[in-house]
């Protein structure tokens, strides 16, 4: 997923325009998609982790760059482009206008990012030799379907 942050001159801003391409100068056509102005994320391809349906969107071991427009009442503002990439967590979260574009690439598959386990105290416990286990599948499945989950468990508390 793509992150922003960016001011709004006075006025809300009512949209952004989100252009992703495989060359720095957005000169191949750019792909675009609009999001609503109270985005501050979008994600661009990618498989859906619970219907297993995958994008097109982008190409497996491409590069690409992405560039950020906000709208308000007057018209776009200036355009902003990644220019920060954390190569570990693959994320990209610092914006600059002043700055080269960063390509985001090669796309590869990773591991899967943790299911959300739900904690509601002792109502996970069902009796006193079982508990209720409830987790929401990943966002984000590495590219790949989940095929199982490992559930662990440990008596000794450490």
């Amino acid at each position: 997923a793509t992150q922003w942050f960016i001011g709004d001159g006075g006025l809300p801003i009512t949209h952004y325009v989100i252009e992703w391409d495989t060359k720095p100068d957005f000169s191949s056509p750019a792909n675009s998609v609009s999001v609503p102005g109270s985005y501050t994320s979008y994600r661009i391809g990618g498989r859906d982790s619970i219907t297993g349906a995958e994008s097109d969107e982008l190409e497996p071991g491409g590069t690409y760059y992405v560039r950020i427009t906000p709208f308000n009442s007057l018209g776009p503002g200036p355009s902003t482009t990644l220019t920060e990439i954390d190569h570990d967590t693959h994320s990209t979260t610092d914006l600059s206008s002043s700055s080269s574009p960063v390509g985001i690439g090669p796309l590869v598959d990773t591991v899967p990012h943790a299911p959300t386990i739900h904690t509601q105290g002792t109502a996970n416990i069902v009796s006193a030799t079982s508990l209720l286990v409830q987790w929401d599948t990943p966002i984000l499945d590495g590219g790949s379907r989940i095929q199982r989950y490992d559930i662990e468990y440990d008596t000794s508390g450490n």
